[in-house]
């Protein structure tokens, strides 16, 4: 069986609930069968769903007397999932349980009431519970520094009548309200999926995922600009970064901007020799280029370069510009998420404000956090953070992180990776992640129309007379620059009657 999968590779498969398997919990015709076969066939499998209401076990059972041979350890609840976190990452931790969650699928974590001073609100799926004055309760809490948790991020869900608002519009509200981050666990959040790949002990690359939802279930190809301060360790950040992600099963393109000279116009590109592992990776593709004439960080073709990666497979691009300055912020405006590497000590905080790079960024990351780096690179992060709150963030669903991260010693980079995963989900629950690429396809047709100006403006021959009795008037002093521009444009655009003599 495991040779009729239709991908190449594949050894095994995650899959969704409501809407692949059933409805609402009633079996889609052939489901069960289908199920039934990958199991005869020694397919490894897990079931994936952000279902809360009812406990494993139960459910577990139930879909056994539908026809489906899922044994209690092949689902892979949000419930399971955030029991297992609240052990591991918050022992003795107290707990307040709001929602439809079973209690019995959280053994191991302290369950207590909203008087008793919780150190977490765990929300689950929506029920009657969600009430006006529960949620003043919650607010209050969190206010009191209780931390914010949910099992998942479902604005809606299938229920018998159709669809209805689930969990994620409240929990929406109380980060907007906060200012919180919520740890989430269901998917689309990556430990989901990290924990099903745990379970079937496969890697990524061996492993699909089956679900009818494209914002939870598919992860499509995610672009990444990276950008930062000269020595702040950009190409060694990714090169780390990209051997994380392929290790994990990802395939991942590296788009790396070099610098060209401004007197031959050559560039070393040199970025290969800086990315050792990630060059010789083949599940990695490293380009670097000239930025030529192009302003901005990246180069007249980056754009184009990036659509024939995602065309080609690639799960992640990422794009590293030459480095922070005034103009290199071109490449916010073509990827979907904006990363600035800081460096610890360097008193960038208030530089990267007034070079407006801070106020694009979407994470921000303090790099070289390692040896007698560790407590400088603290200073920086609460710097950064300081400064950060002096600005508006640009969307209503998302503040930027400030991270501290070492490439060297690989510190720093999964939780960079996990809210580079969370702000996908966060922009695309919100719809912001298609308007900002719709946003993009506009600022790429202005893009062009520039370039083929310049172009024609360079190659006109109109322009190249002028421009020598130009450059020869302000060269003398009898012209300043201002107005022979002007007239070299007006013999461009056909305002003057090619005689000098501007057009009336």
């Amino acid at each position: 069986m495991a040779g009729d999968l239709s991908l190449d590779g594949v050894r095994g498969l995650l899959l969704d609930m409501d809407g692949v398997l059933g409805v609402a919990s009633t079996p889609l015709p052939g489901a069960a069968e289908a199920v039934t076969r990958l199991h005869a066939a020694g397919v490894p499998l897990r079931l994936v769903t952000n279902i809360t209401a009812m406990a494993r076990a139960r459910f577990a059972a139930l879909l056994r007397a539908a026809g489906f041979p899922f044994a209690d350890e092949e689902v892979l609840t949000a419930s399971v999932l955030a029991a297992a976190w609240l052990r591991e990452e918050r022992p003795g931790a107290r707990v307040l349980l709001l929602g439809d969650a079973r209690p019995e699928d959280l053994r191991g974590v302290e369950l207590v009431g909203a008087e008793e001073a919780p150190d977490v609100v765990l929300l689950s799926g929506a029920d009657d519970s969600f009430s006006y004055g529960t949620f003043n309760r919650v607010l209050a809490l969190l206010r009191g520094g209780a931390e914010l948790a949910a099992m998942h991020r479902n604005l809606l869900r299938i229920g018998v009548h159709g669809e209805e608002l689930d969990a994620g519009v409240l929990l929406l509200g109380l980060e907007a309200a906060t200012g919180l981050e919520a740890v989430v666990f269901g998917k689309p959040a990556a430990g989901a999926f990290r924990a099903g790949l745990a379970a079937l002990g496969l890697p990524a690359g061996q492993v699909a995922m089956v679900g009818d939802d494209v914002e939870n279930d598919v992860i499509a190809a995610q672009d990444l600009g990276i950008t930062g301060v000269p020595g702040v360790g950009k190409s060694t950040f990714i090169d780390q970064l990209g051997v994380n992600l392929t290790a994990a099963g990802n395939r991942v393109a590296v788009l790396a901007v070099d610098p060209s000279s401004s007197r031959t116009g050559g560039s070393i590109l040199g970025d290969k020799t800086r990315m050792a592992r990630l060059a010789v990776d083949p599940q990695a593709f490293v380009r670097p280029s000239p930025t030529g004439s192009t302003l901005g960080g990246v180069t007249s073709m980056t754009r184009e370069t990036m659509l024939v990666c995602e065309a080609a497979g690639y799960d992640v691009v990422l794009v590293e510009t030459v480095g922070v300055g005034q103009s290199e912020t071109m490449v916010a405006d073509m990827v979907d998420m904006f990363c600035v590497l800081m460096l610890p000590g360097a008193g960038d905080e208030l530089q990267g404000i007034k070079k407006g790079i801070l106020e694009l960024a979407d994470l921000v990351a303090v790099n070289k956090a390692d040896g007698d780096n560790v407590q400088r690179a603290n200073l920086a992060v609460a710097d950064l953070k300081r400064a950060l709150h002096l600005l508006v963030p640009a969307s209503p669903n998302w503040s930027p992180p400030v991270l501290s991260t070492s490439a060297l010693t690989n510190a720093g980079l999964d939780d960079l990776w996990a809210q580079m995963a969370e702000h996908r989900q966060r922009m695309t629950a919100s719809g912001e992640w298609d308007e900002r690429r719709r946003n993009q396809q506009v600022r790429w047709l202005w893009a062009l129309l520039e370039d083929h100006m310049r172009a024609d403006l360079r190659g006109s021959q109109a322009v190249a007379d002028a421009l020598i009795e130009a450059e020869q008037r302000v060269r003398n002093g009898t012209e300043p620059a201002p107005v022979a521009a002007a007239a070299v444009w007006d013999r461009y655009t056909g305002r003057d009657d090619r005689a000098g003599h501007p057009v009336r």
